[in-house]
């Protein structure tokens, strides 16, 4: 039993990672700090790959920069999210930069 509840007590935190993450980079979407928010978000998923609100911003960011189909594959199919994320991402019109996984 204590094992069961330390493995909860683990999967919250990482939950409650995921979710600061993703707010941070919910903040920085609205600021259109679009690389910035990806780094963020890139935390999330890897703190917690089943926080779904994190799809979610990804969605919303790569619409912006018009990586629409990038933006249905993530949001259709998660657990695709690193084969379908580019190593790089377009951060203004027009510019592009280097975005690690």
């Amino acid at each position: 039993m204590k094992a069961v509840f330390q493995a909860r007590r683990l999967t919250a935190k990482a939950g409650q990672r995921a979710r600061a993450f993703t707010e941070l980079a919910s903040a920085y979407y609205a600021r259109a700090q679009y690389k910035v928010a990806l780094d963020e978000l890139r935390k999330a998923i890897t703190a917690d790959n089943r926080y779904g609100p994190a799809y979610n911003i990804y969605g919303l960011i790569y619409m912006e920069l018009a990586e629409d189909k990038l933006a249905e594959k993530i949001s259709v199919v998660p657990s695709i999210w690193i084969a379908a994320i580019p190593r790089h991402a377009t951060t203004t019109a027009g510019s592009s930069a280097r975005a690690p996984l």
